[in-house]
């Protein structure tokens, strides 16, 4: 592949996910200081999802491992099983932080970022809590 259509290929990418972390964002937000309706949180869940296939496509495996793990939990709260509760939401919003770092690392450096293990694994110690019928912890 040329070097022009790589780069075209990075910037479209950029663009995407910036336009999706600040959907995440404002819907986060939102949450926080109240309820979302059923289509904000399939928007949520969405974001999130695309997020995950554009980091996939580029081989940025520390990137899709937060925003899988975010996705599972939101699928959980889209379908009904989970809240989107404070802790939920805050539990999002750091792993939010989280890939914009890495995002923002891909993006000028065309390389994928350190896994952030521990929030990944409290990502998906979140999902089985809720998954077994339990509530995300504060």
């Amino acid at each position: 592949m040329s070097d022009d259509f790589i780069e075209t290929i990075w910037a479209q990418y950029a663009v995407e996910t910036e336009e999706h972390i600040e959907g995440i964002e404002a819907l986060l937000v939102r949450a926080d200081g109240g309820e979302l309706s059923a289509e904000e949180i399939s928007s949520l869940f969405r974001a999130f999802h695309s997020l995950k296939g554009l980091s996939r496509v580029m081989e940025l495996g520390a990137l899709e491992a937060v925003t899988h793990r975010s996705e599972d939990l939101l699928g959980l709260v889209r379908e009904g099983t989970a809240t989107l509760d404070k802790p939920t939401v805050d539990l999002l919003l750091r792993a939010l932080d989280a890939i914009k770092v890495l995002r923002d690392k891909a993006v000028a450096e065309r390389a994928d970022g350190d896994k952030p293990v521990d929030l990944v694994k409290e990502l998906e110690a979140a999902y089985r809590q809720v998954q077994s019928g339990g509530a995300v912890a504060a």
